[in-house]
């Protein structure tokens, strides 16, 4: 889904024009009953051409694998809170399916200010700010070597 075109991603995310196999009624899945239909899987289908090449689009969407997804989401946002909590040294994001990616950091000046971005990128590898710091390449390299 996240690589598709936002006309594709349009049709697939609309909740009308699902359908079960070996039914040919088209369900609303906005207007259903979650736990009548919890164990079956509803599909939609269409044929795409993209450079040339003509393919047949698939999505399919289930209640019981929604509630997994929200399941698993907010167990990763408890284990997100509680490193917060206990050990934030340690919040660093590892990967896209890790509960870290929960975790956003915001740098702050001394003063209490949200540092700049760009800058703070810079401090944060090479361990000095451009903004208001001037050193030499000296200096520079012998930061960057120690990082």
């Amino acid at each position: 889904m996240k690589k598709l075109k936002e006309h594709l991603k349009s049709w697939a995310l609309k909740p009308t024009g699902w359908s079960l196999p070996n039914d040919s009624t088209e369900y609303d899945i906005s207007k259903l009953d979650e736990e009548e239909y919890k164990d079956k899987v509803f599909y939609k289908d269409r044929w795409i051409k993209e450079d040339g090449l003509e393919q047949k689009l698939i999505v399919t969407f289930s209640f019981k694998y929604r509630k997994y997804q929200q399941q698993k989401r907010q167990v990763h946002i408890e284990k997100a809170l509680s490193l917060l909590e206990t050990e934030p040294q340690k919040s660093n994001k590892k990967r896209n399916s890790d509960y870290k990616r929960f975790i956003k950091s915001v740098n702050c000046t001394k003063s209490g200010e949200i540092a700049d971005n760009e800058a703070n990128d810079l401090h944060n590898v090479f361990g000095f700010r451009t903004d208001y710091e001037i050193i030499t390449n000296k200096e520079m390299k012998k930061n960057i070597q120690a990082h």
